[in-house]
């Protein structure tokens, strides 16, 4: 792995765990240091549903307003998540709030 796709790797798996950690402020620095904001884990799971498994919606909002896309969270390794009314309701309200 070269230098510059290890950097891309430690920004994203460093964001995936600010998003697990629900530590928003980590998660604003990381993305402005250029990590993905649909960086998933190995199963599939990207930022959004990450943050949508642990009803974090503050940060749901917080990776939408940033570029996250919806349809990357909703695949069949994210089942569970798509059955939370709350946190269905908190990613089409910011999506319409725009």
């Amino acid at each position: 792995m070269n230098h510059a796709c290890k950097k891309q790797y430690d920004l994203d798996c460093s964001l995936l765990e600010a998003v697990v950690d629900g530590d928003e402020t980590k998660v604003v620095h990381l993305l402005d240091a250029g990590a993905h904001v649909d960086a998933s884990i190995a199963d599939g799971k990207n930022a959004v549903a990450l943050a949508a498994k642990f009803h974090n919606h503050a940060m749901v909002r917080l990776l939408l307003k940033r570029g996250a896309r919806v349809a990357n969270f909703c695949n069949d390794n994210t089942a569970s998540v798509r059955h939370d009314q709350t946190v269905m309701n908190s990613l089409f309200a910011t999506n319409l709030a725009g």
